[in-house]
């Protein structure tokens, strides 16, 4: 993440998928303003059938939550991101948050609080441990 923020140059997806990431974000962070503001572009560009990428990585870096969660007070508060959590346990805690409303949608049920979505999901007497640097492992006491 911090290599990639002193750069700009362009960059894209293989896939059309910048309203879902916008929808995404704003539920971490509403309060980004710019986010706001390029969520409401997004909508507009694909209502008119525009393509919205390439970005840049400024642009990524001021609106894209998972390369925001080491700057971004209320992402890591909105997700569940500890003191005690490395970045990449903040990452894994941001990426998981639309599998767990993915599972919840299957499920039937609506969540009902982005606080700490994995710990939502599991019940109380299976806690949820962060245990490797790599990847996020979930597994019971």
């Amino acid at each position: 993440v911090h290599l990639i923020s002193s750069c700009s140059p362009k960059i894209t997806s293989a896939h059309e998928y910048t309203a879902s990431n916008a929808k995404f974000a704003l539920s971490v962070e509403p309060g980004n303003e710019e986010l706001v503001a390029r969520a409401k572009e997004i909508m507009e560009m694909r209502e008119r059938g525009e393509p919205t990428v390439p970005s840049t990585i400024g642009e990524e870096r001021r609106t894209n939550p998972f390369v925001r969660v080491d700057i971004s007070e209320e992402i890591r508060k909105n997700v569940g991101v500890t003191s005690d959590d490395a970045d990449d346990d903040a990452f894994a805690k941001v990426s998981m948050v639309p599998v767990m409303n993915f599972i919840t949608r299957l499920a039937g049920n609506s969540p009902t609080s982005l606080q700490n979505p994995v710990r939502k999901f599991a019940s109380a007497s299976q806690p949820i441990h962060f245990e490797h640097k790599k990847c996020l492992k979930m597994k019971t006491c």
